[in-house]
């Protein structure tokens, strides 16, 4: 009869251990990518909102809101969690005068910008 004791290895557990580091090193990038990705949407989601309850706000009151803080008050829009207004102001583009928009994630470095009605549907990454 043999009095070994039963276990893992040196070796072993040296061998688990390096295997969960390359998977942790595999990983970890792709999820902070994907965060910054769906924050990215998120943002994008928010502006195409805002450019249509803008469109509701111009019909409806035959100009454009002065401000976010007026904009949001009467069409009750809001800004999904985390999303901030970076830029909302009144301008003059090519002999229109349009909204000119940017927002912020704190999850994200992209800001997303519009101009609404100057540019149309485009949203773009400044």
């Amino acid at each position: 009869m043999s009095n070994q004791e039963q276990g893992f290895t040196l070796i072993e557990l040296m061998i688990v251990i390096v295997i969960i580091g390359i998977l942790a090193a595999i990983a970890v990038p792709n999820y902070v990518s994907m965060k910054s990705r769906a924050f990215d949407a998120s943002m994008k989601s928010d502006l195409h909102s805002a450019m249509m309850a803008l469109e509701d706000y111009s019909i409806q009151f035959s100009s454009l809101p002065p401000n976010y803080a007026v904009f949001e008050a009467s069409t009750g829009f809001a800004l999904s969690p985390g999303v901030t207004w970076d830029k909302f102001s009144v301008i003059l583009k090519n002999g229109v005068q349009s909204i000119h928009m940017h927002l912020a994630h704190s999850g994200s470095t992209n800001k997303w910008h519009a101009h609404y009605p100057a540019e149309g549907n485009n949203i773009e990454i400044r």
